[in-house]
């Protein structure tokens, strides 16, 4: 699925960025004044941090592509890339 309002795409991005980045302040024991780094060596932590910077790269690509050519049209990636992070992502869940 391609969102083709760039705003949106961006506001959908920085909504998921959000919610990556909160998940994984919790589970890195930030929010308890610590940093437990021992945790990222765990397949759900690496798979969350993927999909962390792939959003990160496409809300850049997208409001790059918004302030260069307007509202119309679509942000993405390489399926490939796409593709790689859906598959870490599809695993987490699954195991």
């Amino acid at each position: 699925m391609t969102i083709r309002n760039r705003t949106v795409a961006l506001i959908y991005r920085l909504l998921l960025i959000v919610g990556c980045l909160y998940g994984l302040y919790l589970i890195s024991g930030l929010s308890q004044g610590g940093l437990n780094t021992s945790l990222f060596a765990y397949y759900t932590i690496q798979s969350n941090l993927l999909a962390l910077a792939l959003f990160l790269v496409l809300a850049i690509r997208t409001s790059r592509d918004l302030r260069k050519a307007g509202v119309c049209g679509a942000s993405t990636c390489s399926p490939r890339v796409k593709g790689a992070v859906t598959l870490a992502i599809t695993v987490t869940l699954l195991v």
